[in-house]
């Protein structure tokens, strides 16, 4: 089995779309408290333009991505955050 398969097991993500990579956990300090954070990557191919509407075509482009960083429940009563990568893409129709 793969890191990725363990670290959605542990954190409880049913999200088949979310991956992580073998160096995936980063122990950091954040205001001054020792905290876990869960690196991830969130990819995936879009079926429409939630703006517009048109179906999902060559006009589509991947758009880099955008960061955020989710609280989960605590792990070892350790503060845990999800850093989440979401893919993003552009609509060439709208």
């Amino acid at each position: 089995m793969s890191h990725s398969y363990f670290t959605r097991k542990l954190l409880n993500i049913k999200d088949k779309n979310i991956t992580f990579l073998e160096d995936s956990l980063e122990e950091v300090k954040l205001n001054g408290i020792t905290s876990f954070i869960f690196k991830g990557i969130l990819s995936y191919q879009p079926t429409h333009c939630q703006k517009c509407g048109t179906l999902f075509d060559s006009k589509f482009k991947k758009h880099g991505f955008k960061t955020s960083r989710i609280v989960i429940p605590k792990v070892s009563l350790h503060d845990t955050y999800l850093e989440l990568k979401k893919q993003r893409y552009y609509c060439g129709h709208c």
